[in-house]
């Protein structure tokens, strides 16, 4: 190194904040988890995920929301089919090791709030709902605006059947949005809720919050034409089938395109 570089390379050591490594880490690893969070499905996201994961590690191994991203990492990995939040939906031993880094996680950020929530999360999937509801406290009690302390605790009030809870907890967990991808999780909260509760109208409501929030996405009219064609109403969900299937033709549009086509007798 020339002693000019070596003189900008010190100056720099010394006027720039400590912490900066470790915020590169820090955003790094925040955006591999929200990028998987947002594109569960898409491997190309996945990669640029385990990409930015890699860069956070090299730069803080330390870094709590590197062990955040690497748990929920490890889950999409593990994934087979079903709910997020039940450990059956997961290959055998997935649970356990994404469990592993949630508390190293929390470990090194004991005043990081997500560490906690994200805790949380993978205690809700081994359905240890007491345990979780006390780390989703300390989550509050460090950043009583992360949406994730309020949406887990919204999940929890659900499989205890106290809806009435899970809605508060929902509204409160929609004033903390930070990415728009997290308004579908609470609509379809709200769709479970009022399918629990019997009210067709508010599920239907929130089917169709879900495409106008959210145009793009083929799922989402993909999901409205399976609440359709569950309902009897085939005629009406060929319309969403083929909708989604101009967007996005995935396999399970295409085939219940046929078989709400058969139903409404147009084939």
């Amino acid at each position: 190194m020339s002693r000019r570089l070596f003189i900008i390379a010190t100056y720099l050591l010394l006027v720039l904040p400590t912490n900066t490594f470790a915020d590169t880490a820090r955003n790094y690893a925040m955006k591999a988890y929200h990028l998987m969070e947002e594109s569960p499905f898409d491997n190309g996201v996945f990669q640029e995920s385990m990409s930015l994961i890699d860069s956070a590690y090299k730069s803080d191994p330390n870094e709590p929301w590197v062990y955040i991203a690497s748990s929920l990492a490890i889950m999409q990995q593990g994934y087979k089919i079903g709910s997020w939040y039940n450990h059956k939906s997961f290959r055998s031993g997935v649970v356990d090791k994404a469990l592993q880094f949630a508390e190293k996680a929390k470990q090194l950020g004991k005043t990081e709030s997500q560490a906690y929530a994200h805790l949380a999360r993978m205690l809700i999937i081994k359905n240890e709902y007491r345990k979780a509801w006390e780390f989703l406290n300390k989550s509050y009690q460090l950043d009583d605006s992360n949406y994730y302390a309020w949406f887990y605790k919204a999940l929890i009030s659900y499989y205890m059947k106290g809806y009435d809870d899970t809605l508060s907890n929902l509204d409160e967990a929609e004033k903390h949005i930070t990415h728009r991808y997290q308004k579908k999780f609470i609509t379809r909260q709200r769709q479970r809720v009022a399918r629990k509760q019997g009210d067709k109208a508010l599920e239907e409501k929130m089917y169709k919050k879900n495409i106008e929030d959210f145009p793009e996405n083929a799922y989402m009219y993909g999901n409205y034409a399976n609440f359709l064609l569950k309902n009897g109403r085939p005629r009406e969900s060929v319309v969403y089938y083929e909708k989604a299937i101009s967007i996005t033709p995935y396999p399970n549009a295409l085939n219940k395109l046929e078989e709400a086509k058969r139903k409404a007798g147009m084939k």
